[in-house]
């Protein structure tokens, strides 16, 4: 429910005396305690009409926000007390940024919608997250957008034990380490086998599946567009399309170790892919998953990669180390918060480091660009790559 915001204390009612004042005293001291846990923005459309916003509190609660559009404050609210909080705020225009204030109890969590401006959009990509890193870089780039090509938790098992596939506090807890990134940026991620891992996985595939390949947690978490588990999502306002996919460890495939939707040529997800890039008609279009890059282009003899030439960009958090390779006009980025592992160099590879590092990608609409740094989370800029203008399904300056 939208309406105009106007002040008002958590719990209303008459005064009341003696017994029934000692009551309400009680469920005001409750109410009085809740706290906002975390707090975190996505988009559950294709397009930024509208903001979602998710925040989890320690007692259960109705939901309410306030949001500013122009010099107004609006209200969303739902009465349903609960823990687990998700509300949409619709986005007037979205190149703008948008105060939002979070109630829970008598205490208020600020949290700002960036906007994605047309012109000088900042994107932010990572992937690895599991040393928990410093991210200051990252925030005083005062990213618009976060992307994460997959691998956000270790697994779901350590906090809730094998087998339980919507074991969410992972990533909670990934949230909560992040307040102030997830309170000023959105975030648009994309699996990998540590987002779905429900049981250790061990050096035979054992007799039970060790990854929830449907993603149940990481998909409650998190709201994408489409089918969750692969998504688009369009900026018109800055001509670029992103593209979400699920493929690790395709390898597995078949197997109790296997960890991702199917992707042959029959696949839904082939299939939906196929329409998005074939469809798109933005200047810039770039796509995220999470396996080698040289290994999704050998497959299905080369199917994957005529599709992928529709891109600008392909972005995988498939290794520990940072990565840019370029075939036919094509840029494909390896990135990991955690830069220093094994390196496995694309025959194409153009710049290849152990650093722990991220990309940021900045467009322009005037002139129309796309620059692509991979930035060492120390601050240094280590490579930077020109994005090529899509004309008519391929690639020029």
């Amino acid at each position: 429910m939208v309406a105009s915001y106007r002040p008002r204390s958590c719990v209303t009612g008459p005064i009341l005396v003696g017994a029934m004042a000692v009551v309400a005293a009680s469920i005001q001291a409750v109410h009085s305690r809740c706290e906002v846990t975390a707090v975190w923005m996505g988009h559950r459309q294709p397009q930024p009409d509208e903001l979602t916003i998710s925040w989890t509190t320690d007692h259960p609660e109705p939901s309410r926000v306030t949001y500013q559009e122009g010099n107004v404050w609006r209200e969303i609210h739902d009465p349903q007390p609960t823990m687990w909080h998700r509300l949409q705020i619709p986005l007037s225009d979205p190149t703008r940024p948008c105060p939002i204030r979070v109630f829970s109890g008598v205490t208020t969590t600020e949290v700002l919608f960036p906007g994605y401006p047309a012109d000088g959009l900042r994107i932010a990509v990572v992937a690895n997250w599991q040393s928990r890193p410093d991210l200051s870089a990252i925030l005083a780039n005062k990213p618009h957008l976060l992307l994460s090509a997959g691998d956000h938790v270790n697994n779901l098992h350590s906090a809730c034990g094998p087998g339980h596939a919507e074991c969410v506090e992972p990533f909670l807890q990934l949230i909560r380490q992040y307040p102030e990134l997830f309170r000023r940026v959105p975030v648009l991620p994309v699996l990998g086998n540590h987002d779905r891992e429900i049981r250790p996985r061990t050096t035979r595939p054992p007799e039970e599946p060790v990854y929830d390949i449907e993603a149940r947690a990481f998909r409650r978490v998190f709201a994408l567009p489409d089918a969750g588990w692969y998504w688009h999502f369009a900026l018109p306002q800055s001509g670029l399309c992103i593209v979400g996919l699920d493929l690790n460890h395709i390898g597995d495939r078949g197997t109790t170790w296997q960890s991702c939707h199917d992707f042959g040529p029959d696949s839904e997800q082939f299939k939906w892919y196929k329409r998005i890039v074939t469809e798109n008609t933005m200047p810039f279009l770039i796509t995220l998953h999470n396996e080698q890059n040289i290994t999704m282009r050998s497959q299905y003899g080369g199917l994957w990669e005529q599709l992928f030439q529709k891109n600008t960009a392909i972005i995988s958090g498939f290794g520990h180390f940072g990565e840019c390779a370029v075939k036919d006009n094509v840029a494909y980025f390896n990135t990991s918060l955690q830069g220093k592992g094994d390196r496995y160099p694309d025959p194409r590879s153009e710049f290849l480091a152990s650093e722990h590092n991220y990309l940021l990608m900045t467009i322009n609409r005037e002139p129309l660009s796309m620059i692509v740094q991979l930035k060492s989370l120390h601050g240094p800029t280590l490579y930077t790559w020109l994005g090529m203008v899509r004309t008519g399904g391929g690639n020029s300056r």
